[in-house]
């Protein structure tokens, strides 16, 4: 089914105004935080000086490299001392760690000891006739864990207010908690059509042959460079400086030597994570050593990471990717495999063993290869449920909780809005899956798993706004934002009825947390196919989100589509599972 430009615009308004009853309008701070693509060679002015990289979503905890709480003598702590923020010193025998930043404080050195200090904590004011020591700097606020702290205007006390629930603390105040999207961005060969849906080549008036003609930014003339300049305004629009985005694209490798010529220049696609087990039926990424591949090759897909809690940023990181500019460049760092050299490429220099990395000094998204929708979707929900949600993960400090709004409460990671914090994946397509093989990695499977679940036993075993059907499913319990009622599909789909029993009996057909706590996931769909069909439709149905046209006619027009899916907000986000 083709829409017409006025029935396209229809199903927008559709999809828009069915959620006006569920927008709720904060009053949103600044984000202040975020990780980084990549670590190797990246130019200052294409990266968040403070962030971290994808490799460093995997580094080991820093309570358990500091030896926080293990004997003195075994770790050679011979003096007190500042690492990284946090206050080490041998105390009886055993290394105790003081978390200064997770209490708004800096790490002093003060002689042969160290303390958790504010700015002007320990200064002399006169007051009349008496000398006071000051505890804060006069009306500083600050954030202590979940709880905002107040100095008092003399700066001689603090008041603690926590945070209550639907608020964070971040900035010095108590905000909404912040939402997370992770935008999956299509980078099929199709996606370097003209917005016709034609190939460079087959159209004169479009041949190019040198990078970046192809995509110029101030008239991109293919659906990729098109959509680049539509994200990268979103990206800076300020009203959301308070959702922390993640990106991730197909997997891709990048290849030294290659010209970067249009469309895909020196990149070359997969379908399949490096290591991924093609061969057995895998309905997780296993925890132990066997999952490794997961960890060690995630930046093939995943771009830039979700913030975490600080004063970092990544928005420098996400622009990056879709600012028209790419450099790359050859280093002198020593490499093995692909997984030493994030998001570059380990060649051969010279003769023999020697292996050199080549990387994206400024990268950039680039369009190749097939459509591999479900089994990206898969890999986004095994990123949020090992790396973007800690619940229950050993800590010592909050540092050991590398994930947004996690704090270290009583040994575990814990998140004070667990149920308070939206997560949705948008998923950003020209097209339907032409790449993912079998019924587990189907798009809508994946959706519905993040959102409802699959296979159930009872109304208990799906998420909130499904019930238990006689089939042994999970179906959504109304049809109220369903848009494939509202474009007259029938979602329906022929394996929907089928049950995946091995993955139920192992706590699969949803994602969990570390204390086996459901992981709820809302997925969207921006369809720039030109037809909507019933395959994208199901995967908004089943993953609980919208489904909104994509008008590649400019980016401008391309900007308000997206706007709203970002802007969406679930009337029941704050209540748990």
């Amino acid at each position: 089914m083709r829409l017409s430009a006025q029935a396209t615009l229809l199903v927008l308004a559709a999809a828009l105004g069915a959620c006006d009853t569920e927008r709720r309008t904060l009053g949103f701070g600044k984000l202040p935080s975020g990780p980084l693509y990549a670590d190797a060679g990246v130019a200052s002015d294409a990266r968040d000086a403070t962030a971290t990289s994808v490799s460093s979503l995997v580094a080991e905890p820093l309570g358990t490299r500091l030896g926080c709480g293990s004997p003195c003598a075994s770790k050679g702590v011979t003096s007190s001392t500042c690492v990284e923020g946090i206050a080490v010193q041998c105390i009886a025998g055993r290394i105790a760690c003081d978390d200064c930043p997770g209490k708004g404080r800096d790490c002093r050195v003060e002689g042969a000891t160290v303390a958790c200090r504010l700015g002007c904590e320990g200064d002399s004011v006169t007051q009349g006739n008496e000398t006071f020591t000051r505890v804060c700097c006069p009306g500083a606020t600050w954030c202590e864990g979940d709880a905002q702290a107040r100095c008092d205007a003399a700066g001689l006390a603090v008041s603690r207010e926590p945070c209550v629930k639907g608020l964070e603390c971040y900035d010095g105040h108590c905000l909404p908690a912040r939402p997370m999207v992770l935008v999956l961005f299509d980078t099929s060969a199709s996606m370097g059509w003209s917005a016709l849906g034609k190939e460079l080549d087959s159209v004169d008036e479009l041949r190019v042959s040198k990078w970046p003609a192809c995509e110029l930014p101030t008239a991109p003339l293919t659906r990729l460079g098109i959509s680049k300049r539509a994200w990268a305004d979103l990206f800076s629009e300020p009203v959301f400086d308070t959702v922390a985005f993640a990106l991730q694209r197909f997997p891709q490798h990048l290849l030294a030597g290659k010209s970067q010529h249009c469309p895909g220049g020196g990149y070359t696609p997969a379908d399949l994570l490096t290591g991924h087990p093609a061969s057995t039926e895998l309905f997780s990424v296993p925890d132990d050593a066997s999952g490794a591949w997961f960890r060690d090759n995630l930046a093939e897909a995943l771009l830039v990471p979700f913030p975490v809690n600080g004063p970092s940023s990544n928005r420098d990181s996400l622009r990056a990717w879709v600012d028209f500019n790419e450099k790359v460049v050859d280093t002198d760092t020593p490499c093995t495999t692909q997984a030493d050299c994030p998001n570059g490429s380990c060649a051969q220099k010279g003769t023999g063993d020697d292996h050199r990395c080549t990387v994206l000094e400024n990268p950039e998204l680039r369009p190749t290869g097939a459509t591999p929708l479900g089994l990206s979707l898969f890999y986004a929900g095994e990123y949020f449920r090992k790396f973007a949600v800690l619940e229950g993960a050993p800590c010592h400090l909050d540092a050991d909780c590398p994930a947004l709004g996690h704090l270290c409460d009583k040994g575990k990671c814990h998140d004070p809005n667990r149920f308070c914090r939206q997560r949705s994946v948008v998923m950003f397509t020209d097209g339907i899956d032409t790449a993912s093989e079998g019924a587990w990695v189907a798009p809508s499977i994946q959706a519905k798993r993040f959102r409802y679940g699959l296979d159930c036993k009872t109304d208990q075993d799906c998420g909130k706004g499904a019930t238990c059907a006689s089939s042994g499913t999970c179906q959504p319990a109304s049809e109220a934002l369903d848009p494939c009622k509202r474009l007259g599909f029938s979602c329906h789909i022929e394996h929907e009825d089928r049950t995946f029993p091995k993955a139920f009996a192992a706590g699969f057909t949803r994602l969990r947390d570390r204390l086996g706590a459901p992981i709820r996931i809302t997925v969207h769909v921006v369809d720039a196919t030109g037809a909507i069909g019933y395959e994208n439709a199901t995967v908004a149905a089943y993953g609980g989100g919208l489904l909104v046209p994509a008008d590649l006619a400019s980016p401008a027009d391309l900007l308000k589509g997206i706007r709203g899916v970002i802007d969406w907000k679930d009337a029941n986000f704050c209540d748990p599972e």
